[in-house]
């Protein structure tokens, strides 16, 4: 008797609903937040181009827990240029891929997670435990709060890659596209 359903997930050609991937649903609107933010914060006042209400709470809030954002030394610099224009893009790129259960982000999060957490926690290190008092924050708690989704969504996002065909295909769809690309099928 033939299985009505369909094969199972892993050997399907297609991802499993959406409905049924909650956990990448929840990473998807994490990645979205984390891309607007980038966004918001590092990208568009690198263009010249702040908002002018993002900018006001920005001051405020880094004005007084975070001093390096306001003044960033050349290492922190590149660090928002990452978070802005590399990380930003990326995160909502990722979030499609995993609404859409594309397995074509494996690869390219497995390269940015670990660098995004790099970067993030050299930042940190140096807010929190820096030699140098202008760049050290007297608000440690409030600065690793605002942060530590830059460390910790990446890593889930990597976790949830982890294996190859997180989304289904496998080996079965593989030999199927080879088949189709040396035109023997």
């Amino acid at each position: 008797m033939s299985n009505p359903a369909g094969p199972p997930p892993s050997l399907a050609g297609t991802p499993e609903r959406l409905r049924r991937r909650p956990l990448d649903l929840g990473l998807a609107l994490l990645l979205l937040a984390q891309s607007a933010a980038g966004l918001l914060v590092d990208a568009l006042p690198q263009l010249g181009l702040p908002v002018a209400t993002v900018e006001a709470a920005l001051h405020a809030h880094y004005g007084a827990a975070d001093p390096m954002f306001m003044d960033p030394p050349a290492f922190f610099f590149v660090a928002i240029l990452w978070s802005g224009f590399v990380s930003t893009p990326l995160c909502a790129w990722f979030a499609l891929g995993l609404v859409r259960g594309s397995n074509k982000i494996r690869i390219p999060v497995l390269m940015w997670a670990p660098a995004t957490a790099l970067a993030t926690a050299m930042v940190l290190a140096e807010e929190v435990l820096s030699t140098v008092p202008a760049w050290r924050s007297p608000a440690p708690l409030s600065v690793v709060g605002q942060s530590l989704s830059w460390l910790v969504v990446p890593l889930l996002v990597a976790w949830r890659v982890r294996q190859p065909f997180p989304f289904g295909g496998g080996l079965p769809e593989a030999e199927r596209l080879l088949a189709l690309a040396l035109g023997e099928d």
